[in-house]
């Protein structure tokens, strides 16, 4: 929260865009449920990882925010090409193969493909936020934006 605070104020001070993709994994918990919490966990590093070589631009900043959803900030990013980004999120890890080495005798080979996917909420500052908003404000907008669009898609899905 602190570093989002900070990247609001550095782009409305530079009047600079600022993306936020709000990420939360699909069916994560069956994989925790039915191979336990060491796979759930090595397949989360599997999800961070793929997360910064599918990303992989300057500046941008990647934060687990909770269980299984993670955020993304990506600076001077218009919503648009945020929206490529995040589409391009869901399909590296709707394609990854999941628990693919082995972690000793705790977590076998299991190589999961398409069980784990994710679901995506982008938000961004000058399409969504008024800038007269507190800063403080601003940085909960986006959040909250982000995370009910995602939210929006995951009901969906589940239709």
């Amino acid at each position: 929260h602190k570093k989002l605070f900070e990247y609001i104020k550095k782009a409305r001070e530079k009047d600079e865009e600022l993306s936020l993709i709000f990420i939360d994994l699909d069916n994560f918990k069956s994989v925790n449920d039915k191979y336990g919490h060491l796979a759930g966990s090595q397949a989360l590093r599997e999800v961070g990882i793929l997360l910064k070589a599918t990303v992989n631009l300057n500046g941008s900043v990647l934060a687990r925010y909770g269980g299984d959803e993670f955020v993304l900030l990506l600076p001077k990013m218009e919503y648009e090409k945020a929206k490529k980004i995040s589409e391009k999120i869901k399909k590296a890890i709707k394609n990854h193969i999941f628990l693919s080495k082995s972690l000793g005798f705790l977590v076998p080979i299991l190589n999961l493909k398409g069980v784990i996917g994710a679901s995506c909420g982008v938000s961004s500052l000058r399409k969504d936020i008024k800038k007269e908003l507190p800063i403080e404000e601003q940085k909960d907008l986006l959040i909250r934006l982000a995370d009910m669009r995602m939210y929006k898609i995951k009901k969906v899905k589940k239709m």
